[in-house]
């Protein structure tokens, strides 16, 4: 398995800060984790550890370091953030492999590009709840569920709006079908530990950056401000039998 990340010092500092205290957390990990036999000796790198009868690389995504080992599984975190060859190198270490797992994972940048563009290929599942007092099934948006006064987390429709409850079961529904592969799409809003006052203040600033901070970050949605720059739509429109 390949866990990659943009450049190797993220790989590292996410390595030594999430997994290895994960391991050291965990006896079921630390069973995993570790020889299988007092002749073979497990590696117990940061880059590279043992896990059961298999290993998980962790790499920067230079091409250098994708070019070496194939793979079961590999796994694109910050996706956006990576050279636009990183999605091919990774496709070509699963070729020998019967299983061919590929995983892409991003706060989303451009519109038409990246994880967005790989999102809209796909089926497009949206995570909806139902509403307690009325039923109703929603995905959670800043529009409809979001209580700016009371800074609350909001029923959608407009004769309810009784206050939802994130720990309900809800499902992953599909809103693009015809595609065949799978996209899922989170924000924020799901987390229990999100702090809606803080998000309500973040909201409300009006410098350019800051609003694209908040539409990436905070709801997982691209955001190009009014102005800012060229979509392929706009250039879909200049489309002509141009003669030089």
């Amino acid at each position: 398995m390949f866990y990659v990340m943009p450049t190797e010092n993220t790989m590292r500092d996410f390595t030594q800060a999430r997994i290895d205290r994960a391991i050291a957390d965990s006896p079921h990990l630390k069973s995993r984790v570790g020889t299988l036999s007092k002749v073979d000796r497990s590696p117990d790198r940061t880059a590279l550890k043992r896990v059961g009868p298999g290993y998980i690389y962790f790499r920067g995504s230079d091409r250098r370091q994708l070019a070496s080992v194939d793979a079961d599984v590999v796994i694109l975190d910050e996706f956006d953030q990576m050279d636009d060859q990183v999605l091919s190198l990774a496709l070509q270490r699963l070729a020998s492999s019967k299983l061919g797992w590929i995983r892409v994972a991003s706060t989303p940048g451009l519109p038409e590009a990246g994880v967005n563009g790989l999102f809209r290929q796909s089926d497009q599942r949206r995570y909806l709840l139902p509403c307690p007092k009325c039923g109703k099934r929603q995905p959670l948006t800043w529009e409809e569920n979001v209580d700016l006064e009371r800074a609350l987390l909001v029923c959608g429709s407009r004769r309810c709006r009784a206050q939802m409850d994130i720990w309900a079961e809800g499902e992953w529904v599909a809103t693009a079908s015809e595609n065949s592969w799978r996209g899922y799409h989170l924000n924020r809003l799901y987390s229990p530990l999100a702090n809606l006052e803080e998000m309500i203040v973040e909201s409300q600033s009006s410098g350019p950056s800051a609003q694209t901070a908040f539409q990436n970050q905070v709801l997982g949605e691209v955001f190009v401000p009014s102005g800012s720059g060229l979509t392929l739509t706009d250039l879909d429109k200049c489309r002509r039998e141009y003669s030089l």
